[in-house]
């Protein structure tokens, strides 16, 4: 696996407004670990290198990474949307990398689920999505090639649109596994787990 030639970017610049608190800090069932620190965790080992994309570096998810050991990286725009936080960091990132699109409210991507994108990105050079029963899912691989695509994005859709653009240059892979499409958005989705 070619893992050093891929940057997992971690968007965490979100606003939590339907789960009524920062959800990013907020800990995964069963468990005592925050939900960013979890997808940090399990993300970092499996890429070159991770960058998390905060709104503000000193705000409670920035501090609850740090005090787990992670950095962040300062999203001038995330304000603006998701978008601009993911091109703020394809920016950050060295300009002939692949890129790993994660997305930090989803605590039950599993370490395989990344082996699994990654790998098929490096093998094929082409977009990677994983689905889950069709649905398409995350994390999402992207080959350097739209370094340019992602940086332009606008708004708060994330990269759908390239996806749909190059239809033909995705490698769609269905994983029996609810992880890839299950994300944190109100109290209930941590309830229901």
């Amino acid at each position: 696996m070619k893992a050093n030639l891929v940057t997992g970017i971690v968007l965490a610049g979100g606003k939590s407004r339907r789960f009524g608190g920062n959800k990013l800090v907020a800990v995964v069932p069963d468990s005592d670990i925050p939900i960013c620190v979890q997808v940090a965790t399990v993300v970092e080992p499996l890429v070159g290198k991770m960058l998390i994309m905060v709104e503000e570096p000193q705000n409670i998810t920035s501090k609850v990474l740090n005090a787990y050991g992670f950095s962040v990286t300062h999203s001038e725009n995330a304000a603006k949307g998701m978008a601009h936080t993911l091109g703020d960091g394809v920016r950050a990132a060295s300009p002939d990398t692949d890129f790993l699109i994660v997305l930090s409210d989803m605590p039950f991507v599993t370490k395989t689920i990344v082996e699994t994108v990654v790998c098929l990105m490096n093998s094929t050079n082409k977009i990677t999505v994983p689905l889950f029963c069709g649905e398409m899912g995350h994390p999402v691989g992207f080959p350097a090639i739209y370094r340019e695509e992602l940086i332009a994005l606008k708004g708060d859709t994330g990269a759908k649109e390239i996806i749909q653009r190059h239809l033909s240059d995705v490698s769609f892979i269905e994983i029996n596994n609810e992880g890839v499409v299950k994300d944190i958005d109100t109290r209930q989705d941590l309830e229901l787990r």
